[in-house]
């Protein structure tokens, strides 16, 4: 979902190790949980201390973790549920699942030294709230065209009065996923997600981008 995670993760770390004296084979350990901790952070609780200091730059490229990771979420949703809003809309939802966000619960792990770089567990105990909301979004669809067609007609001063029925239909979406915010529901048990960090000749760590996305889809659960 997101190829900028994966570019920023190996930049991340990359930039993290740059002022270290790297021996040319046997590295020494890093603190590589740190360092993903740090992203994982920034993206999705938008605090961005931890980054800023183990990945340097400025506020604006960390807050633009957020922002990026925020906006994908809400494409992701739009594009699970078959939703088409515009702009202003768009806004308020990436308002609603930031807030979601940062309040999903994860723990980074002890990273591994493996022959091949790293191996570090992620424990993710996924958000449910927006997972599986076909049947509640056809209630809310069903709720529009109802509230549509007892009010469409023509008033007491002869005017026309009409309504938009998918502009209703998505204001009752997102009213929907407002009011999950404060009771959102977490899976019973953690999922542990595996990464492996690679290590080139180097020294530089590169992460698979799959394995972010597969955190991504983890933390708020979208698909059934």
């Amino acid at each position: 979902m997101k190829r900028w995670a994966a570019a920023a993760l190996c930049a991340l770390l990359t930039l993290g190790l740059a002022g270290c004296d790297l021996p040319m084979l046997g590295f020494a350990d890093y603190d590589v949980s740190a360092y993903l901790q740090a992203l994982l952070d920034s993206s999705y609780k938008n605090s961005h201390a931890q980054f800023l200091e183990v990945a340097g730059g400025d506020a604006s490229a960390a807050q633009a973790n957020n922002d990026t990771t925020v906006e994908n979420t809400a494409v992701e949703f739009c594009n699970t549920y078959n939703l088409a809003m515009d702009e202003t809309q768009m806004g308020r939802l990436e308002e609603i699942l930031g807030e979601a966000l940062a309040q999903t619960r994860y723990t980074v792990k002890e990273e591994q030294k493996v022959d091949t770089g790293y191996y570090i567990e992620v424990e993710i105990t996924p958000i449910l709230n927006y997972q599986g909301l076909e049947p509640r979004l056809q209630e809310l669809e069903e709720e529009a065209h109802e509230e549509a067609t007892s009010v469409e007609g023509v008033s007491q001063e002869g005017d026309v009065v009409t309504v938009d029925v998918n502009q209703l239909y998505l204001e009752k979406v997102l009213d929907y996923c407002e009011e999950q915010l404060s009771q959102l529901q977490y899976d019973t048990a953690p999922q542990t997600i595996a990464l492996d960090i690679r290590q080139t000749s180097q020294g530089e760590l590169q992460l698979d981008m799959n394995q972010i996305k597969t955190i991504d889809e983890t933390v708020l659960r979208l698909a059934s």
